[in-house]
């Protein structure tokens, strides 16, 4: 190591608020994110999958290898986001895992991985056991998945306060990552790094990033080490496109090299992680090839910041400037924390004429919450749990692993595992949810009507819920009335109140929802006995149907329990269905097998009559369950749309057969009113696309996945007779379909490892060659993924692979010596 060594470190803070409704565990269909069904795995494709298998191309823009970014970056996930993705996406999941794995060995024992607050909230703004809470949940949940203890921890906006400071000493964190502007003032240290009596000199962003500092604590002794990041190339690779180049990137970090130092030094940028790929796509690519191919050859040795503090502690105390009162900072506020507090002047590019003046009532309502939520906690708590904050700080361990549960309430319970379950779990999560509440983004944006402020009122909604259930007070009314003092910047949405109303309240979805949801789903398709769906475990102990004409009527009785707090309730439901969308659907408590049987035999009697009399019906359902009915429009938007495609789906048969006749009838006189020079009327050209679109898609799905060329000859024909007339098809559904042959083939070739089998390399190829005859456009960067890996664990299969399938791929694996000597 040479004294004047230049260390790089790039840190990406990779996280998305979370945004499952908080009654049902789960996050429905969010339209802006199509073609995914939500933000979450929308970000997942174009970033986090995207980083863990960077493509790096030759000149001929062949992809040659894949590189882990994550195996170069310091990096961290929100605690939420990694349980979403171990959920949803398992491999991305555990390909970071293995990248930090990976490089604790790598970097002397210190992994690239660092944790962060649990629920994103901004430190300062919590009171003091919340503040503590979200750091211990935050530890504790990436030992779990990290399998290690974490070194650092992400500050949340990197907000920080006098107290933050302490709590995360106290909490054993080595350093914290902050924003130039974060520094106020400097000093330099004793020789063994202790504190020195000084005079301070002011710097404030001009704060040199390339070392570390120390900042002590209130007691003068102990310390936390900060890195105050570069802020100019910060910026640039977060606004400036810096990444479009990875020369470009590599000039700008040499840049930022100071040439007079005698010492080692660092150069490091944090941005947030999405930078790569989502912001800027392909920003991957370039960020791969400047850390794994380029740097070093510049002149710089990538590494984390926990190696660097190793081997370079600091020499200089560090004052943090620590915003108007002492409230704190953060690296998107210039006002302190104002931006989660007030209208601070900072606006997130909102249009002229809006101010923020939603934050302060908005951010007064979560505090009530917060407080409400904490004296009924020590209340009813204190009856249950030996410690009541211990308790909840322990209680991360079943968010992270169900199983947990009888051990948790062994552990805290004043009655152990025997004591009341349900009510201490509910307790538990009304503390969840009021902590959830407090998420930045809510404050982030500039309005109140925004998603992110909607899902932190949907959070301090479902804590409400919870206490009102379990003390029987009334606490809405006044958090509502709060809101009320919140104006939406547009003039339609109205107050705080007003959104709280329109968009928070119809969110909230209850066990007799769920019953009636599964009821009326399940008359398409069918569901088991036991089944575990939108957090609800459900367990079917009656079903029976009746039937005269259209009209259907379904009686059943449903036992549910909410897999958070193990709370039970059996319930009875009767459908009624009069054909095509039209359902009423009603349901009660179960009030025992008497007066359940008595109903059921008063509806079959009605049934049995000549013809059923639907006003019968009625009354006899009102007379049991009640005028309360749930229909189609109660479902979750993402099975009302399954079910209404089900339902609707003939019309697109119907449609596609008008269009098909259209077509025919006149595509010769078409094709001659253009050879005479005319246009093609629109609406003629939309029905000959849309009819060859959805012929070649049926052809091709018709052959069953068949390789056999001649069976293509239709497929063929409609290409080039959409060619003929000048059509632009679309063949997305061809794509589709042969987009999934190829991954299957491909995984069922990488299955026999070593042993390639040569009849699967040629089915592979046969697939590829079809695909092109057919001018189809396949997605085939899960094939490259399968047999990079392959390539990578056995290097000598390459000759066996063959120049046809990895060009097919656009593959143009390189080797090193070593493996090249190994293949050979």
């Amino acid at each position: 190591m040479s004294a004047k060594e230049t260390f790089l470190v790039v840190h990406g803070h990779f996280y998305q608020p979370p945004r499952e409704n908080p009654w049902i565990e789960t996050i429905e269909r969010e339209p802006g994110a199509d073609p995914f069904a939500n933000w979450n795995a929308r970000i997942a494709d174009e970033c986090y999958r995207r980083n863990g298998r960077a493509r790096v191309f030759n000149d001929a823009g062949r992809v040659t290898h894949l590189v882990n970014n994550y195996l170069y970056m310091s990096f961290n996930f929100g605690p939420t986001l990694l349980s979403w993705m171990a959920a949803h996406a398992p491999s991305m999941y555990e390909r970071i895992l293995d990248a930090d794995r990976a490089s604790v060995e790598m970097r002397g024992g210190h992994g690239n991985a660092i944790a962060q607050g649990y629920g994103h909230a901004i430190l300062p703004l919590c009171d003091d056991r919340d503040r503590l809470t979200q750091i211990r949940w935050g530890k504790r949940d990436f030992a779990y998945r990290f399998g290690r203890e974490p070194e650092a921890m992400w500050l949340p906006e990197t907000a920080i306060c006098a107290r933050t400071v302490d709590d995360l000493i106290d909490e054993g964190m080595r350093y914290v990552i902050l924003a130039p502007r974060q520094c106020a003032s400097i000093r330099p240290l004793e020789p063994n790094g202790s504190r020195r009596a000084g005079d301070w000199q002011h710097v404030g962003d001009r704060v040199d990033p390339r070392l570390p500092y120390r900042v002590f604590g209130s007691d003068g002794k102990r310390f936390i080490d900060a890195f105050f990041y570069d802020g100019p190339v910060s910026h640039a690779v977060s606004f400036e496109g810096l990444l479009k180049s990875s020369d470009n990137f590599i000039n700008k970090l040499l840049g930022a090299v100071a040439q007079s130092y005698s010492s080692a030094q660092l150069v490091h940028t944090a941005v947030d992680g999405e930078t790569f790929g989502h912001h800027q796509r392909h920003a991957e690519r370039a960020l791969a090839y400047a850390l794994s191919e380029v740097a070093e050859r510049r002149g710089f040795r990538v590494t984390n910041y926990g190696e660097f503090l190793e081997l370079h502690p600091p020499v200089s105390e560090a004052q943090l400037q620590l915003g108007p009162g002492g409230e704190g900072s953060a690296w998107s506020c210039a006002h302190g924390v104002g931006r989660w507090a007030r209208d601070c002047g900072c606006n997130a590019g909102a249009p002229g004429g809006w101010n923020q003046r939603w934050r302060e009532p908005l951010r007064a309502a979560v505090n009530f919450v917060r407080d409400q939520a904490a004296e009924i906690f020590e209340e009813l708590g204190g009856e249950l749990l030996t410690d009541v904050w211990a308790a909840r700080d322990a209680y991360v361990d079943v968010l992270l692993d169900p199983s947990k549960r009888a051990h948790f309430l062994a552990e805290h319970s004043k009655n152990g595992a025997a004591g009341n379950p349900t009510r201490l779990l509910q307790l538990c999560e009304m503390q969840r949810h009021a902590l959830l509440s407090q998420t930045s983004c809510g404050w982030f944006f500039n309005d109140i009507s925004g998603l992110e402020a909607v899902q932190v009122m949907r959070y301090a909604s479902r804590s409400v819920q919870l206490m009102e259930e379990l003390s029987g007070r009334v606490v809405e009314p006044e958090l509502v009335e709060i809101l009320a003092e919140a104006r939406s910047n547009i003039e339609s949405e109205g107050t705080g109140a007003d959104v709280y109303r329109t968009r928070v309240m119809p969110a909230a979805v209850d066990r007799r929802r769920i019953v009636a949801q599964h009821a009326i789903t399940d008359t398409l398709e069918r569901h088991a006995d036991e089944c575990v769906a939108y957090g609800f475990r459900i367990r079917r102990l009656h079903r029976r149907e009746m039937s005269a004409g259209a009209m259907r009527v379904t009686i059943g009785r449903l036992q549910v329990e909410h897999g958070r707090t193990a709370e039970q309730a059996d319930l009875t439901y009767a459908l009624l269905h009069f054909g095509s969308h039209d359902y009423h659907c009603a349901v009660r408590p179960f009030s025992g097998q008497q007066t359940f049987r008595a109903f059921t035999d008063t509806i079959q009697r009605i049934f049995e009559r000549r013809s059923a009399s639907v006003t019968r019906l009625l009354r006899a359902i009102d007379a049991h369950f009640g005028d309360s009915y749930f229909g189609l429009e109660h479902l979750l938007t993402e099975q009302r749309e399954r079910l209404l495609a089900t339902l609707f789906g003939h019309l697109d048969h119907s449609i596609g057969q008008l269009y098909g006749q259209l077509y025919d009838m006149h595509s010769r006189n078409m094709h001659s009113l253009v050879e005479a020079g005319l246009n093609m009327p629109r609406e003629f050209r939309m029905a000959a696309e849309y009819t060859l679109g959805r012929r070649l898609s049926r052809v091709i799905e018709a052959q069953q996945s068949s390789l056999d060329p001649r069976r293509y000859a239709e497929a063929l024909r409609i290409v080039d007779e959409a060619h003929a007339g000048g059509y632009n098809i679309d063949k997305s559904g061809a794509e589709s379909h042969f987009g999934e042959m190829l991954e299957r083939l491909t995984a069922r070739l990488v299955a026999t490892g070593p042993a390639v089998s040569s009849a699967r390399v040629h089915d592979v190829i046969q697939l590829l060659e079809l695909a092109t005859h057919l001018e189809l456009e396949l997605p085939v960067e899960g094939s490259q993924d399968m047999v990079f890996a392959l390539i990578e664990k056995y290097p000598h299969v390459l000759d066996e692979l063959g120049k046809a399938l990895l060009d097919g791929l656009c593959m143009a694996p390189l080797l090193t010596a070593g493996e090249k000597a190994e293949a050979v």
